[in-house]
Formats: C-alpha cells, sequence, structure tokens
C-alpha cells in the first residue's frame, strides 16, 4: 500500500500529537494497519470508526484509498477532521492541493488550492507547523492565492521557529530577493501572528 502520510514529510509528528480514547478494536486496527496487514486491519478498523474513533477512521479512509473508493475515503476523512484531527486534516489538504497525490491526478479528486489552503490556513493559526509550511509555500507560489512574498515569509519563518526544517531553504531563497521593506513588513506580520496563535492557545485551553 502506498500510504501518503509521508508525503513531502507534512504528517510528520502529527499522530502522536493528538491523545485518542483506549479501544480494542482500535488497538486492533492500529496494530494490523502498522504490520502491514491491510485486509485483516478492515473489519477491527470499521468497528473503531463506527464509534467514533479519529485514528481508526483515518486509517479506514486509507484503506479504502488504497481500493480508489473515493467516496467513501472523502467520508472517513471529514469525519475524523471534523474532530481536528490533524492526520485526516491534512489528507484531506494533500487530495486537494494535488488532485490526487504527489504521483499524479486521481479521478475524483479535484485539484483545489483554495480548499486545502482553507485547511492548513486554520491549522496554521493553531501553530501546526507543518500547516504553517504549507500556507507559506503556497503564498511563495501563487497556489490558492496570489503570490505574497511577504505573507510567504512570515508562515514560513513561524513554521522554521516550531522546528520544521524544510522551511529554511525557502527561507534563504526568499530573503535574496525581498526589499527591506518587505523583511520589515514581514517581521512586522510574524508578531502579529503570535500574538493571533497564542490567543487560539488561550481560547483552546
Amino acid at each position: 500500500m502506498n500510504k501518503l502520510f509521508p508525503a513531502v514529510s507534512v504528517l510528520s509528528g502529527l499522530l502522536l500529537a493528538y491523545a485518542q480514547p483506549v479501544s480494542a478494536d482500535a488497538d486492533k486496527c492500529i496494530e494490523l494497519y502498522d504490520d502491514n496487514s491491510y485486509q485483516q486491519a478492515f473489519v477491527p478498523c470499521s468497528e473503531a470508526a463506527n464509534n467514533g474513533h479519529a485514528q481508526a477512521q483515518t486509517i479506514l479512509g486509507e484503506l479504502y484509498d488504497e481500493r480508489k473508493d473515493v467516496e467513501q475515503t472523502r467520508y472517513w476523512w471529514e469525519k475524523a477532521a471534523a474532530t481536528g484531527y490533524l492526520p485526516a486534516r491534512n489528507l484531506l489538504a494533500l487530495k486537494y492541493y494535488y488532485g490526487g497525490t504527489v504521483l499524479g491526478k486521481e479521478k475524483g479528486w479535484p485539484q483545489d488550492y483554495a480548499r486545502a489552503m482553507r485547511i492548513w490556513k486554520k491549522d496554521a493559526f493553531n501553530d501546526v507547523a507543518t500547516a504553517q509550511f504549507m500556507v507559506g509555500e503556497m503564498h511563495l507560489n501563487g497556489k490558492g492565492t496570489k503570490h505574497d512574498p511577504v505573507e510567504a515569509y512570515a508562515w514560513l519563518k513561524l513554521a522554521s521557529n516550531n522546528g520544521y526544517l524544510l522551511a529554511n531553504d525557502l527561507l534563504f531563497e526568499i530573503g535574496h530577493t525581498m526589499a527591506k521593506q518587505q523583511r520589515d513588513a514581514a517581521a512586522k506580520r510574524i508578531k502579529e501572528y503570535e500574538r493571533l496563535i497564542a490567543r487560539e492557545k488561550d481560547n483552546n485551553n
């Protein structure tokens, strides 16, 4: 099975960052999935998913994705994403970003940069480094939004500050092309976003 989690390192650490309730079916689902026993994982993953376990819903979506069942894939990822489960949100965003996967377009998944941006922008303000990186990359390349090096720099710097090392290469690239006025504007925007992110954290506590 071609798992989507490692795509451009975007999901690194997300699974560890989200606590899930204990469930025998969910434990079996995860164990079998991790052992690449996908056929055997289907039943416990379905049971746990129907009981509202977000990680199991996400895995079940991957199992359906392997079967090219777009409707079921989207259904289970959206269920998990609605709970705030970051891997599911990111998988959906990646599908819309690529119109499939990094390997190519897939039927049933329209390329929709704006929709991907909406998902990642929300998570970026929740201080998710991978989302901050993707928001910065999209502003840099004008995907789903206008080309804006100031906005791109701000989000990539926030991602870098959060330990997302891939952002450093793009920051180096942008830094050589920005005027002092743009760098000053980016610095102000970073401080503004840091305040908004801190406020969001306080609201979630």
